[in-house]
Formats: structure tokens, C-alpha cells, sequence
């Protein structure tokens, strides 16, 4: 994804026609770049062209080089991201340049348009860091009646005295080459050398501190404050009693004169000064105020008491090193919370300041609290260099097995330095203090993110210290740690005071283990966790590994030990146990409906709840299909009202409302709880578990984890021992519950086999997906292997339901009917949705269950098991005083009956042996066994693979007959595929291949069974017999029954006569047959004879093999495709509920098809390169109608020169026709990458390029690693406005589109209006959007939403353009406002979106984004 992005911004900065350095190339930024610097002058420049240019592209290549050939963001996402954000931030710097020079270009030659244009975009960017300069400048360009060039002056100086400002300098932009002569840039009246990056005022001081990557920047002048950190390291190396010198008098943080400015005491000793209204502080000086040793001649604590235990450590100890660690460990961590709560102090009050600049004021503050965190020195990642709160995490992390690579930060530093820098992004560079009377909670949030952060050295110290039997450093750990630890458990820091600092004679070894269990359980409120700290692991010593409180519960229960934090979901489970043992109603309805025990996660000042579980899940699961068939099975239940989303809790809040108006017993909350647990937490369990797979997909391991650490949560919950009924309160509990009412001869485990078996597969998970980087190395294969554990773990949780539902029944209990009913019909519908309609009559809808009724419920409900994908066998039988019958049997077989998604009793074919096994939902009866005839004829001679392929041998009736030959599948295309108009563009296409027509000259509907017979009878070749049947007849097979599953689909909702999803299941399992076959192994291109093995094979001729046992790229598409097809539209029967099901279903089909062409071109390519004519021309009349679907001429061509004229393929042909088909790939919709470079037996063709994308590769600036080739075109788009006859036909390309296809739907554009029209969406978190917004706010004649400001801006130019006249001129102006308000904004989202993607570990997605 981080690839993806950075190639996205490349293509959008260069776009298409556009040579290096050529100002009459190109219609994107580089060309407005090259135009502009074509009249300013460098004088210490002298490449060719922009020297803009020349950095934006060197940056480009520097991030592709940095992220491309390397596993930076997956190894690294937080430093790479850092990283990457630099270089980004680089990169938007220099495009700022660009707006600069066409602003001032504008205002020189009086350019009123230009002059407004360019103003509208550059004061945004201007009051990001002055908003003052930004307004003037409005009012000069924009407001009232525009640029009046008697202003020049006054507008000129505000222009470049905000160059440093904005990440720039006077070099950057050259001087203005014109008649009337520009004044030279303005410098820094204190230096000769051009005005350094200062986001603020232009001529301020700045401080940078922590080398490398990540180098911070103050945005304020902090003077000497950070030298102070020198005086820490001087205090180590020193005497005591200089020590006690250089502590009491200074020595580095010396004055401009020379003199010290500040000492170490003295930020102590002038706390009462400094720290007086600070409440944090208070809460310190009131938790040691009992400390007598700290105390004064009054007994009192003073306010300079960290100076008190300083000079203690020098004076009675005469230990300069300790003395040093002390005045980190309790002045500067002090000095640092210190400023940070002064900063959201200063914001807070930012909306009605009026006499002092606010975001100086919190800036500073800021600044202070980063100076002191980082001192001097630091280099980035370091633990030997620096000396205050980050070095000393970066030294503690080492112990704990957090420290990351050689150079790599620790990751309590790195998510200090982020919001560090998110506090600069979103308060200071966007004066937000002063706009929002909650900004100032915001901040609060980074400051206790940073604050949190910073604890986790102190206990990091603490803990080694007591490891290593240090009273001295223990007391002065704990003098620093009780205070930050009463906050969330008064006792425990009171005892820890007690023992370790005020009585007896302090820390003894004995108390380690009790003190680490007292600290660890004050984690989570202290907003850690056991990971932040991590386990120590130092000198040969191990301490045991950390666990939290609530998550040792589960750990400790021996069923999960989960390795991601999940203590706070895991605390739903405590919710539902106070629902249970609520006294009354209204307090079991205050637990469900306002929360009690679980944090919300998006605001900890607020509890998660029960309740916005299931109201939230219409957004957190819209897509999720188990879900969404929830929704639609109990759509027409009136009772649970609209929105039907919301169901869930409809259903919970009327079992509240129902048994209030009864009784209130602890029965009835166990119903509640119940309700609870099978409605909603049954569902969440199913969200996380599809989120695992999804992530997965994405190659993310640690996000797949986090997902199924939280569906084994919620499943299992807290208190709960292993096969236990009387614990617990989740779904386990239930299952226990349930399964001691039920007998299974063939077990004798303890507890429910549901629960044995889940527990097992969510282990299972674990240990696949958890020791292993299965979703990183392998995502596609990884995930489909996933999908069907995930499966396996819903299968199992049905049971569960359905246990509930037969107890519900047999004991004749209403209420549990009815709720278990409400949770299994949908999960019956998805695959007999008459079932389910029957069993909402009984048991829903009129007056409930009825006991006449039970044989045809039980039976109803046991028919259902296998389309559950369940047996009799997992479910058990009943044991009540009423005999239950026995499980219904599958006629056919004494076995329960497999798992079939429609019918109990049709019999069914597995195929593709592997993670991805296919199982059809239909009969295909021996249709896959027809690869056996294609694999026998290979082994045989050509006489004999003349008859198998005529009279067939192994695809055989159950008497033994043949019931299908190779043969048949084309001579009865007539019959079969009349109606068919895929294969009617075939038919026409090869009309007139005279070699293929029969005695009439006409091409027969059995062309194919020519082609076969040809090869047999005049080629005498039995292999290439076989390999034509797969090119041209199974290739053929698969796209018509796949075409077929659509007709049947598009009838659905209007059928009557036969069952919709049965005739689509039917088709799509057929394709599935034909495309897998027998005998295939998955990621094998050794074994199978299909499609599918012929792209294995292929892939491994191209580089598109995965590893061993993996599946080519091509093939898991195609059977991600079947999956989807499968679950979306057969198991939920969409096709019968929404018109527009089919065009859905098209989509999946045009996937296949797609993925399909890719081996008969690859196979095309390679028998071109080994120059087998044959084989060309067997291939040549498979592609050639699918290519003349896309582009007649060259299939045209392909065909004469190939097939029908002269005497077929000659090598010379070979460059030019590859070219051919490769200018049809966008087209049909394949790309370079998906067929990839050949290199087989030494011989390398040439990279294939994307013609679209070629044309910036061949350019020379960039090379893309990533598919731009659409996107690209918007260049295309702006080069037809420049280039229109009229302004209608400009607004046409602006409007409508015309060159690049909308990626969210092929048969529409994608427009340069929608780009920003969707901005408001696309970049709704970007904080440079974000100031647009705000800058441009007031300005009336941008109207609203203020979101789409950038399509207003050209709409206006459009009108005011049109009603004067119509000339190339006119046509520039508009593409230039089109490049600089939209494609401009553009790339910054694609160059913020790569530094996400990079944060999340995806290399892939960083590339594209850049690119």
C-alpha cells in the first residue's frame, strides 16, 4: 500500500508526454514547474530546467529506492514511517515552491487571474504557519476587488517573509526575471545565509535535536534549555564534589555572554514559582508530602524536595552517577509533564485570548517539554548517547527485549515522538488552539499519551533495580513511582511507600514478586500495558513474563493465552456478569444500556457498552455477509421496527421491557444474559474473526492477531475454567450449560465437544498465524487458509444455537424458543431460506411455538444441520424425560450428513486438494473427472488419444457407460451455447479462418473439435491435442457456464418455476470443474490438467509462482472470486432479492476472465520465444477474439499475420506483436505485473511496461513499481482541456471525464471534478486539507460545502472565462487552476497516505501510493 501510494503521487506530479526538463512536455505540476522556472533565475544553479523538478524527483526516487528494494515499512512501520513523513514533508515543501513562483509571477506581470488562482491556494498553506500573513494576503489578492498592483510592495514583502515558514528559502524559488526588477529575497537580519524552516514568525531562533530520521524541530526559540543535558553527562563523569558543582552552579546552559543561564538546581528549587498552579505537581507534593526524610525544618515537604534527594544522593551517599540518574529520573520527567499540561493550559484558554499569541505560547511549552525529553546528543534509537527521559528509555527498552534494530527507536519513544509531531501537525501548524473551544481536549489526549509513555521507563528501572538488589536506586525509583500509581490505586502506592521508602529498612528481595503483581495491576489504568513494558530479560536473568490482570483470567483458564492485549474487551464479559447478578431490572438494563466495566476505546473517558455493540454494528460490519443475511432474514419482523440493523439490541431491550412487566428473578437476568450472548457477542465473535482474515489478507499478522486474541475473548471471557458450567458468562459458559443436557456416545472429554473443538481451532490459529509470518510472506494463500478455520469456528458456534434452540423446544420454554429462533433462522436461511420461513412461522411470528408442532420443527431443524455445516454427530442427542428421535440420517449413507450449504441430501465434489479446497453446492456428478481423459492423452499415442478424446474413457455414469467426452464439449456447443454471446464474439471473430470451415465455407459451432482433430490427424502430435482441448474447449466451458450463472442470476428476482440459486450454484460449480478439475494440488503446476494447472505453469515461466505449495497470483483470484461468488450470492440466495444481484455476480465474472487470459498470453509469449508455430497459432486463435473485444485492428492483425495469411509467425514478429497485446492489458483488465517478465532457460524478454505507463518510465524521471497507468490519465484530461476548441468541451472533459476509467466502477470515469468533490471524504483527517478548509472559509464566493472548495475555484473560472472569450490562453488558465487546486492536493493525499500505509507495515500499498 506504501508502494502503491508514492508511485500514485509520482504519476499525478509528472503525468503523461512529459520529457525531462522540457517546459512544452507534460500538462501536470512538472510542467507548470518547468513553465514557471523558465522565468526565474538560480545563480547557483545550473542544471537543466526547474530546480524544483530536479529535487521532487529526486525525492520520488530516493522513497522508491528507500521503500521499494527494501522491507522498510514492513519490518519497520514506526521509523519507517518517520522517515517517509520527512521525505514526504520534503517533497510538499517543494511543491509549495511552485504556488510561490506562480504567485509571484502573477502579481509581477499583473496577471489578476493568475493572481487570485494562485492565491487561493498558497495562503492555506501560508497560515498554517502564519495566519496573520495568510489573511493579509487574502485581502490583498482575493477579497474585495483583487490584486492592485500599487500594493506590490506590501504584498511582495508578506510573500517571501513567509518562505521560511513554509519550508523553503529564497533559493528555492530564484529571482523573478522581469523589466520591472524584483527586490532581492529578504534575509534573516542575523545571518547572512537564507531563512531556515521555521513553521512560525520568520526571523525566531529554532533548535533541532535527536539526530536521525526523526530530527525534531522546535518551533520556537528554547535557547539554551537543552545544553542543560550536557550538565547531566558531566555530572557522571565528574568527582562528587564537582558533581555537586556543576549540579548547584550550571556549567553548559550558558547565555549568549557566556554566563549560565540555568542550573540543574534550579529547576527545582524555583518549582514553587514555576509549578505553583500545576495540579499534577500537586498531586506529587501531596502523595510524598508524609516522606519525613524529604522534609524541611517544619516538618513540611518544600516544593524544591527533587532537590532535596538529589543533594541527598551527593551529599550522604557520594554518588555522582545515582546523582545524575536522580535529577532524570525526578526533575527533568517533572520538568517535562510540567510543560505538557501547561501547553493544553494555554490552549485551553486559546479561543478567548486576546493579548498574547496562544500558539507561541503552547508551542513553546511544547518545545520546552521536547527539550527536555530528548537534551542534546541523541541520536535517534540510541541508548548509549543522550542523557534524559529518552535516552534513559532507550537504555531501559534494552533490558526488556523493546529495543528495535540498530537505530531504530524504542517503541515508547517512537509513539512519544509522534505525538510529538501530531501535536505540531494538528495544534500548532493549524493555530487550532484558537478555533475550537475542545482543542484543548484534544491536546490532552497527546499529553497523556506522551505522559503514559514516559512511566514505562520508571517501572522498566524500577524493576531491574529490584532485580538487582539496589535499595538505594529502588527508593529512588519508588519516590518517583508512587505518586503516578496512587492515581489509580491509593492503596497500593501507600503500601509501596510504606515498605519500600518511609519504614523498616526498604526494599528486600522478598518483596519483588508482590511488588511487581501490585504494579502490574495498575497497568491498564495507568493506559500501559505488559507488551509496553515487556519481559526482563538481562545478565542471564529472566523475570517471568508480564500479564494483565484481567487478561492472566483468560491466560490462567489454560483454554487461550492470548498475545495481544485484550483486557479490555475481555471486560464485556464482566458486563454480562453483573447483568446476571443485577438485583433489579433498571440495574441490569444501566450495565447494558451505559456500560460499567469496559473502556470505550475511541474516548477512555467513556464506557464501552453492550448496547453500542449491536447499534454499531450497521457500520463496523456493513459488509460482513453472515451480517448482512441477519438483515435481511428478519427484515419483515415488524416487532423489531427499523433499523433492522440496530436488531440486536431491539431484541434485548424488548426481553427488558417483557420481563419487567412480569417478575424479576435471577432467571430473568440470565435471560437478559443469554439474549445478550447469543444476539450480540455471538456477532462480534463473527466480526473479529472476518476482520482476521481481511487483515491478513492486507499481510498484516499483528492486526490478524489482535483480531482473533479478540474473538477468542469474547468467546471465552473472564472466570471461566476449562469445561466448567458454573463459570463464565460468554459463549463456553453457554456451551457448558447446553451440553449437559446433551449425550455424545463417542465422547468422553470433559465439558461440551463444541467447546473442545473451538478452543482447538482458535489454538490452532494462533500457533499457524502467531509463530509464523504466514499473513506477512504469504497473504493470499495465508488468508484463504484462514477463512476456512474462521468457517470452521462459526460451524461450531451454530451448534450452539441450535442445541439452545432443541432445549428451548423439548422443555417447552417460550422466551428461549423465540430468542434462539431470532439467532438460527438467518443462519438457516443462508442456505434454505424455506426452512427458515417455516421456522419463523413456528417459532416467531403469530402466537410462538406450539408443542403439537414439535415433530415438524424437529425435523425442520435437523435437516438443516449439514447446509450448517454441522453433523448430528456435534450437535448430540437430548436427554429429557420425552425421548427425543434420533439424529435424521442421509438415506444413501449411514454417515451424518455432510456439510451442504442447500439440499440435506445431494451429493457433492471436492476438488483442489490444499488450504482452498473447492467444494461444490451441487451435483457435478464425473464432469471434473474429464481431466483424466486430458491426462491420458498426453501418456498415450496419438491413435489412442484420438479415441479417448472422441469416446471418452473416465468421466463415467455409476453403470460404468461414459457419460462425457472431451469431443461432445464441442460438438454440442450448438445445442449449448446458442444462446451464448461470450461465445458468439468467438464465433464471429474467427468466421473467416478458412482452415476451420467446414464444406460450406462457413465456420461450424464445433470449430474447436477442428482444431483438436487437426492437431491429431495432420500434426500427429497427441501432447498438443491435449493442450488445445484445455486453450480452446475448457477455456470455452469455464467462461460459458460462468456467463451462464449470471442469466440465471439476472432472472432471479422474477422467477417462478425453479429454484434461482440451485440453476446459478449449478453453472458456477460447473466453471468451478472445468477450471480445477481432478487431481490438483494447490500452487502445483506438476499435477492437475486444467486451467488452473496451466496457470501454475505458466506463472512459474514468468515469475509469478509463489513459493512451494502457494498459489500463482492469477489462480488465487480466480478462487478468491469462486469464494466471494459462493458466499455472497448462493448462500445468502441475493439472486432472488435484488434486481441488480447479476450485475454484481458480472463483476466476479469478469474477474475470472480476466485472470484467465493471463496464461494464454503468457503461453503465447513463451512458445513465440522458443518459436513453436504451431503452438502461436493454437494460442493466437484462442486470444485473438478476446483482444478484438478490445481493440479490432491489432487482433485485425495478430490473425492475418499469425492464423489466415502468409506462412504464420516468424520470430522478427515478436517484439512488435507482444507490444500489440500489451496495449490492450488496461483494457482487459490485466496489467504488466500480473503477467509478469519472462525468464525460463536463460533467456529474459524484456519488462513488460503498461503503454500508459510507459510513457513515464520512458520519460526517465521516474519508474513506477506499481500500476498507475489509469490514474496517469488525469494528465491525459488535463491535456484535453488545454487543448479544446471550446470552453463546453473543456467542462466536458472537467464534468464528465474522458480518459481515465472510475476504479470503483468500470463502465463510468473518473473525473478531475470528483477528485475534489470526494476530497471531503477521501481526506476528511488530512491537516493540510483540513487548513484549506479553514483558511478558506470565510471567503462567500466559495459557498458551501467548503469541502469541495478546489471544484468551486475552476467552476468559477469556467463561468468568468466563459462570458468574456474563448482562446488557448483561457483554456491554460483553467488546466493551470485544475493542477494547482485539485491534482495539487492530490498528491499530498497520496504522499500522507504512503506514511500511513508505512505505519501499518505494508510495503506494497507505500510503493503505490507514491507512485
Amino acid at each position: 500500500d506504501t508502494l502503491a501510494a508514492i508511485d500514485k503521487a509520482a504519476a499525478l506530479y509528472i503525468g503523461t508526454e512529459q520529457e525531462e526538463g522540457d517546459k512544452d512536455t507534460g500538462y501536470m505540476l512538472y510542467n507548470l514547474a518547468e513553465r514557471l522556472s523558465d522565468r526565474f533565475s538560480y545563480p547557483s544553479y545550473d542544471g537543466i530546467g526547474s530546480p524544483v523538478n530536479k529535487e521532487i524527483v529526486k525525492l520520488f526516487n530516493d522513497i522508491q529506492s528507500d521503500y521499494g528494494a527494501k522491507s522498510t515499512c514492513t519490518d519497520s512501520p514506526v521509523t519507517g514511517s518517520e522517515r517517509l513523513h520527512q521525505q514526504a514533508s520534503k517533497i510538499i515543501n517543494q511543491m509549495k515552491v511552485i504556488i510561490m513562483q506562480g504567485q509571484i509571477r502573477a502579481i509581477v506581470t499583473e496577471s489578476d487571474y493568475y493572481a487570485e488562482i494562485f492565491a487561493l491556494q498558497l495562503t492555506p498553506l501560508i497560515a498554517m504557519c502564519d495566519w496573520d500573513k495568510a489573511m493579509d494576503l487574502q485581502d490583498y489578492l482575493i477579497l474585495g476587488d483583487g490584486y492592485d498592483k500599487d500594493q506590490f510592495d506590501d504584498v511582495f514583502a508578506t510573500l517571501q517573509s513567509s518562505y521560511s515558514c513554509m519550508g523553503f528559502t529564497c533559493k528555492d524559488v530564484g529571482r523573478f526575471d522581469s523589466a520591472e526588477a524584483v527586490g532581492e529575497c529578504i534575509k534573516n537580519e542575523s545571518t547572512d545565509a537564507d531563512i531556515s524552516i521555521l513553521p512560525f514568525a520568520d526571523v525566531r531562533e529554532v533548535s533541532s535535536f535527536l539526530d536521525g530520521y526523526y530530527e525534531y524541530t522546535t518551533l520556537t526559540d528554547v535557547g539554551y534549555l537543552p545544553d542543560i543535558a550536557d550538565d547531566i553527562a558531566d555530572m557522571v563523569d565528574a568527582s562528587v564534589e564537582d558533581a555537586r558543582d556543576i549540579y548547584q552552579n550550571g556549567k553548559n546552559a550558558v547565555k549568549s555572554d557566556g554566563s549560565v543561564g540555568l542550573t540543574l538546581a534550579q529547576l527545582s528549587t524555583q518549582t514553587e514559582l514555576e509549578m505553583k498552579d500545576d495540579e499534577y505537581f500537586k498531586k506529587f507534593y501531596k502523595n510524598l508530602a508524609d516522606v519525613s526524610a524529604l522534609s524541611d525544618y517544619d516538618d513540611e515537604l518544600p516544593d524544591d524536595y527533587a532537590n532535596t534527594i538529589v543533594l541527598d544522593v551527593l551529599n550522604e551517599l557520594k554518588d555522582d552517577e545515582m546523582a545524575a540518574e536522580a535529577v532524570v529520573v525526578v526533575t527533568i520527567w517533572m520538568q517535562v509533564a510540567h510543560f505538557l499540561h501547561q501547553a493544553v493550559s494555554e490552549c485551553k484558554a486559546g479561543v478567548n485570548a486576546v493579548n498574547y499569541n496562544v500558539v507561541d505560547r503552547v508551542a513553546e511549552a511544547v518545545d520546552k517539554a521536547a527539550a527536555f525529553y530528548i537534551g542534546t546528543d541523541q541520536t535517534q534509537g540510541s541508548s548509549e548517547e543522550g542523557y534524559m527521559i529518552y535516552n534513559m528509555a532507550e537504555r531501559w527498552s534494552t533490558y526488556f527485549g523493546r529495543d528495535g534494530e540498530t537505530g531504530e527507536t524504542s517503541p515508547a519513544n517512537s509513539k512519544v515522538m509522534i505525538a510529538f509531531d501530531n501535536i505540531k501537525d494538528e495544534f500548532l501548524l493549524t493555530d487550532w488552539c484558537t478555533k475550537s473551544a475542545d482543542a484543548y481536549r484534544d491536546l490532552q489526549a497527546y499529553v497523556d499519551t506522551i505522559i503514559e509513555q514516559m512511566t514505562i521507563p520508571l517501572i522498566q528501572g524500577f524493576i531491574h533495580y529490584m532485580q538487582d538488589n539496589n535499595k538505594n536506586f529502588v527508593e529512588l525509583y519508588a519516590l518517583q513511582l508512587t505518586p503516578i500509581i496512587a492515581e489509580c490505586d491509593a492503596d497500593i502506592a501507600a503500601d509501596m511507600k510504606k515498605k519500600l521508602i518511609t519504614e523498616g529498612d526498604g526494599y528486600d528481595p522478598d518483596m519483588m514478586d508482590v511488588t511487581i503483581t501490585q504494579i502490574q495491576s495498575t497497568y491498564y489504568c495507568l493506559g500501559i500495558s505488559c507488551d509496553d513494558i515487556g519481559t526482563y530479560d538481562h545478565s542471564g536473568i529472566t523475570i517471568r513474563t508480564c500479564v494483565d490482570e484481567t487478561q492472566a483470567d483468560l491466560t490462567q483458564s489454560g483454554l487461550y493465552v492470548p498475545l495481544t492485549d485484550v483486557s479490555n474487551i475481555m471486560k464485556f464479559a464482566d458486563d454480562v456478569r453483573d447483568i446476571r447478578a443485577a438485583s433489579t431490572e433498571e440495574d441490569a438494563l444501566s450495565v447494558y444500556e451505559d456500560g460499567k466495566n469496559v473502556v470505550d476505546p475511541d474516548d477512555s473517558s467513556e464506557k464501552w457498552t453492550l448496547s453500542s455493540l449491536s447499534t454499531n454494528t450497521i457500520e463496523t460490519m456493513a459488509t460482513n455477509p453472515v451480517y448482512q443475511m441477519y438483515r435481511y432474514t428478519l427484515w419483515d419482523i415488524e416487532a423489531l421496527g427499523e433499523p433492522i440493523g440496530n436488531y440486536a439490541d431491539t431484541i434485548v431491550r424488548k426481553v427488558f421491557s417483557e420481563l419487567g412487566d412480569v417478575t424479576d428473578t435471577a432467571e430473568d437476568d440470565l435471560l437478559v444474559a443469554d439474549t445478550v450472548v447469543t444476539s450480540i457477542v455471538w456477532m462480534q465473535i463473527v466480526r473479529y474473526l472476518y476482520e482476521a482474515v481481511f487483515e491478513c489478507s492486507n499481510g498484516s499478522k499483528d492486526d490478524t492477531l489482535a483480531a482473533i486474541d479478540k474473538a477468542a475473548a469474547l468467546y471465552i471471557g473472564t472466570e471461566q475454567e476449562e469445561g466448567d458450567k458454573d463459570t463464565g458468562y460468554m459463549l463456553y459458559n453457554l456451551a457448558e450449560r447446553l451440553s449437559d443436557r446433551f449425550s455424545y456416545p463417542s465422547y468422553d472429554g470433559i465439558g461440551s465437544p463444541v467447546n473442545k473443538e473451538i478452543v482447538k481451532l482458535f489454538n490452532d490459529i494462533q500457533s499457524d498465524y502467531g509463530a509464523k509470518s504466514t499473513c506477512t510472506d504469504s497473504p493470499v494463500t495465508g488468508s484463504e487458509r484462514l477463512h476456512q478455520q474462521a468457517s470452521k469456528i462459526i460451524n461450531q458456534m451454530k451448534v450452539i444455537i441450535m442445541q439452545g434452540q432443541i432445549r428451548a423446544i423439548v422443555t417447552e420454554s417460550d422466551y428461549y424458543a423465540e430468542i434462539f429462533a431470532l439467532q438460527l433462522t438467518p443462519l438457516i436461511a443462508m442456505c434454505d431460506w424455506d426452512k427458515a420461513m417455516d421456522l419463523q412461522d413456528y417459532l416467531i411470528l403469530g402466537d410462538g411455538y406450539d408443542k403439537d408442532q414439535f415433530d415438524d420443527v424437529f425435523a425442520t431443524l435437523q435437516s438443516s444441520y449439514s447446509c450448517m455445516g454441522f453433523t448430528c454427530k456435534d450437535v448430540g442427542r437430548f436427554d429429557s424425560a420425552e425421548a427425543v428421535g434420533e439424529c435424521i440420517k442421509n438415506e444413501s449413507t449411514d454417515a451424518d450428513i455432510s456439510i451442504l450449504p442447500f439440499a440435506d441430501v445431494r451429493e457433492v465434489s471436492s476438488f483442489l486438494d490444499g488450504y482452498y479446497e473447492y467444494t461444490t453446492l451441487t451435483d457435478v456428478g464425473y464432469l471434473p473427472d474429464i481431466a483424466d481423459d486430458i491426462a491420458d492423452m498426453v501418456d498415450a499415442s496419438v491413435e489412442d488419444a484420438r479415441d479417448i478424446y472422441q469416446n471418452g474413457k473416465n468421466a463415467v455414469k455409476s453403470d460404468g457407460s461414459v457419460g462425457l467426452t472431451l469431443a461432445q464439449l464441442s460438438t454440442q456447443t450448438e445445442l449449448e451455447m446458442k444462446d451464448d454471446e461470450y461465445f458468439k464474439k468467438f464465433y464471429k471473430n474467427l468466421a473467416d479462418v478458412s482452415a476451420l470451415s467446414d464444406y460450406d465455407d462457413e465456420l461450424p459451432d464445433d470449430y474447436a473439435n477442428t482444431i483438436v482433430l487437426d492437431v491429431l490427424n495432420e500434426l500427429k502430435d497427441d501432447e498438443m491435442a491435449a493442450e488445445a482441448v484445455v486453450v480452446v474447449t475448457i477455456w470455452m466451458q469455464v467462461a460459458h457456464f460462468l456467463h451462464q450463472a449470471v442469466s440465471e442470476c439476472k432472472a432471479g428476482v422474477n422467477a417462478v418455476n425453479y429454484n434461482v440459486v440451485d440453476r446459478v450454484a449449478e453453472a458456477v460449480d460447473k466453471a468451478a470443474a472445468f477450471y480445477i478439475g481432478t487431481d490438483q494440488t494447490q500452487g502445483s503446476s506438476e499435477e492437475g490438467y486444467m486451467i488452473y494447472n496451466m496457470a501454475e505453469r505458466w506463472s512459474t515461466y514468468f515469475g509469478r509462482d509463489g513459493e512451494t505449495g502457494e498459489t500463482s497470483p492469477a489462480n488465487s483470484k480466480v478462487m478468491i472470486a469462486f469464494d466471494n461468488i459462493k458466499d455472497e450470492f448462493l448462500l445468502t440466495d441475493w439472486c432472488t432479492k435484488s434486481a441488480d444481484a447479476y450485475r454484481d455476480l458480472q463483476a466476479y465474472v469478469d474477474t475470472i476472465i480476466e485472470q484467465m487470459t493471463i496464461p494464454l498470453i503468457q503461453g503465447f509469449i513463451h512458445y513465440m520465444q522458443d518459436n513453436n508455430k504451431n503452438f502461436v497459432e493454437l494460442y493466437a486463435l484462442q486470444l485473438t477474439p478476446i483482444i478484438a473485444e478490445c481493440d479490432a485492428d491489432i487482433a485485425a492483425d495478430m490473425k492475418k499475420k499469425l492464423i489466415t495469411e502468409g506462412d504464420g509467425y516468424d520470430p522478427d514478429m515478436m517484439d512488435v506483436t507482444i507490444t500489440q497485446i500489451q496495449s490492450t492489458y488496461y483494457c482487459l483488465g490485466i496489467s504488466c505485473d500480473d503477467i509478469g517478465t519472462y525468464d525460463h532457460s536463460g533467456i529474459t524478454i524484456r519488462t513488460c511496461v503498461d503503454e500508459t505507463q510507459a510513457d513515464l518510465t520512458q520519460s526517465g524521471l521516474y519508474v513506477p513499481l506499481t500500476d498507475v497507468s489509469n490514474i496517469m490519465k488525469f494528465a491525459d484530461d488535463v491535456r484535453d482541456i488545454r487543448a479544446a476548441s471550446t470552453e463546453e468541451d473543456a467542462l466536458s472533459v472537467y464534468e464528465d471525464g474522458k480518459n481515465v476509467v472510475d476504479p470503483d466502477d468500470s463502465s463510468e470515469k473518473w473525473t478531475l471534478s470528483s477528485l475534489s468533490t470526494n476530497t471531503i471524504e477521501t481526506m476528511a483527517t488530512n491537516p493540510v486539507y483540513q487548513m484549506y478548509r479553514y483558511t478558506l472559509w470565510d471567503i462567500e464566493a466559495l459557498g458551501e460545502p467548503i469541502g469541495n472548495y478546489a471544484d468551486t475555484i475552476v467552476r468559477k473560472v469556467f463561468s468568468e472565462l466563459g462570458d468574456v472569450t474563448d482562446t488557448a490562453e483561457d483554456d491554460l488558465l483553467v488546466a493551470d487552476t485544475v493542477v494547482t487546486s485539485i491534482v495539487w492536493m492530490q498528491i499530498v493525499r497520496y504522499l500522507y497516505e504512503a506514511v500511513f500505509e508505512c505505519s501499518n507495515g505494508s510495503k506494497d500499498d507505500t510503493l503505490a501510493a507514491i507512485d
